[in-house]
């Protein structure tokens, strides 16, 4: 079916207000149940009734609610517009537009008159409301190009008395019987037939969403497996890097300081020429341990490469396994994994923020004591432009200092988040000690092991520990407990 046979046609929004009898009535409720659909709840001395208009593409229609209205669970922008200014309202009219598939409802309120226009056009729908001269104060789906705008100007019947609509054919829009019960109003048997419409898309909907969420993850996954084989590739002779030093420590005596190349036989292979790069500004013995410097670093990145490539493989595998699992999966099953997929994230607060809380001149700062602390900071709590400090060549603590809009941290909380970051290390008994900071975003994780990082960007800070600013700083902490 086409969009436009699967909305509501003309002769059946016509039918469907033959049944609808609202004049006099009082809309005590408005709610915004999903973002394309508004909901009227109203009272009149011998009628309760809620009246639905969707304004999906699918399914563009209207009709009365048979059971319970469904809610707003948070207040829509347009919702809480016409709360404001159609509560309590009357209505004093409702009309099909020129039979084009636009309502006009009247509402009056304190001697006032507005409108509201629903628009049921399967290619552009909108709810309109409007005050008597046809300006515009909000519409459901604002559209700036159109001049559906705040301010804007609507009165489509004016539109048709310059412009008559072309005459419409019915044969071209035959009324459907919709299923159902015969003995039963053409409302509910028009809400039963879209409801099943309605968990239909809605299942297709929600499929869609989590298989492209599935398929972002995956390739996210494939292009750090892509990066984490380059790098293994490009370093997978790291030996050689410390036979480079064992050469030069065997010739070290025909290297003089200057020297930007040594150039002899390579004897770990046959004794075949070689040339080796040299600092120029080091001594030959420094070349050399520069060499073994550089191998120990690389075989230790080597490793955690090597256990990232591990992890980020098994990662894939379980989402290309729930990627097959949602692709074959029934309804419910599917509502589900959307359900475990799309959960809200619990608000942040310093009751379940992992470790310390502590606040330094407008700023709050995050200490991680342990690994798995320092991990889910790092995971869950903090961004790219918040800063990380930890003392150089001691484990210890993380310590993350949230970052303001347009505030650069003062040099007085660097020294407060130095000195917390001294005090949970294992330089606490050293009077003083070198820690390095920058910002999260030039953090990496180091392997797979919690709490790990290898920070770039990265700037010294001297610090010496400060009794009086520890105190200072846990009566603050105390705060948020």
């Amino acid at each position: 079916m086409s969009l436009e046979q699967r909305s509501l046609n003309y002769r059946e929004i016509n039918l469907l207000l033959a049944e609808t009898d609202l004049i006099g009535a009082t809309v005590r409720e408005i709610h915004q149940p999903r973002p394309e659909e508004l909901m009227l709840a109203l009272y009149r001395e011998d009628m309760r009734r809620a009246l639905l208009f969707c304004l999906s593409r699918k399914t563009c229609r209207f009709h009365f609610l048979s059971g319970p209205f469904k809610k707003s669970a948070v207040r829509q922008r347009f919702e809480s517009f016409l709360v404001a200014r159609a509560r309590d309202a009357v209505i004093r009219g409702i009309e099909h537009v020129a039979e084009e598939r636009i309502l006009k409802i009247t509402l009056e309120r304190g001697g006032r008159r507005s409108f509201l226009w629903v628009r049921l056009w399967a290619s552009a729908p909108n709810v309109i409301y409007t005050d008597e001269s046809g300006t515009i104060g909000d519409a459901l789906f604002r559209r700036p190009r159109k001049g559906e705008v705040s301010g804007g100007r609507y009165n489509p019947e004016e539109e048709f008395s310059r412009f008559p609509p072309r005459p419409k054919d019915p044969e071209r829009y035959p009324v459907r019987n919709f299923g159902g019960d015969l003995q039963a109003s053409l409302h509910e048997r028009v809400e039963a037939y879209f409801r099943e419409a309605d968990e239909a898309s809605v299942d297709t909907d929600v499929r869609a969403r989590l298989l492209n969420k599935l398929s972002v993850e995956e390739n996210r996954l494939l292009f750090s497996l892509a990066a984490s084989e380059k790098w293994l590739a490009e370093n997978a002779d790291v030996e050689r890097i410390r036979e480079y030093g064992d050469l030069i420590m065997a010739a070290i005596s025909e290297i003089r300081k200057g020297d930007e190349w040594f150039r002899g036989n390579d004897f770990f292979h046959d004794d075949a020429p070689i040339e080796i790069r040299l600092d120029a500004n080091l001594s030959p013995a420094q070349n050399a341990e520069n060499y073994y410097r550089r191998y120990k670093k690389t075989k230790a990145a080597r490793k955690r490469a090597e256990e990232e490539r591990a992890a980020l493989s098994l990662k894939l595998q379980a989402v290309r396994k729930r990627i097959a699992e949602a692709t074959g999966a029934d309804a419910a099953r599917i509502g589900e994994l959307a359900a475990k997929t799309f959960a809200p994230k619990t608000r942040e607060t310093e009751n379940n923020i992992p470790g310390l809380v502590f606040q330094s001149g407008g700023f709050v700062m995050y200490v991680g004591r342990t690994a798995k602390e320092n991990d889910v900071l790092y995971r869950r709590h903090v961004r790219g432009n918040d800063y990380w400090l930890h003392a150089r060549d001691f484990p210890g603590a993380s310590v993350f200092i949230k970052s303001r809009k347009a505030k650069s941290v003062p040099l007085d909380v660097l020294l407060d988040a130095g000195n917390l970051a001294l005090f949970y290390s294992k330089a606490k008994n050293s009077a003083r000690a070198d820690l390095y900071y920058t910002q999260v975003k030039y953090l990496k994780k180091a392997g797979v092991k919690p709490g790990l990082f290898l920070p770039t960007h990265e700037k010294n800070l001297a610090v010496r520990l400060e009794p009086e600013r520890i105190n200072r700083l846990k009566r603050r902490m105390e705060t948020f407990d």
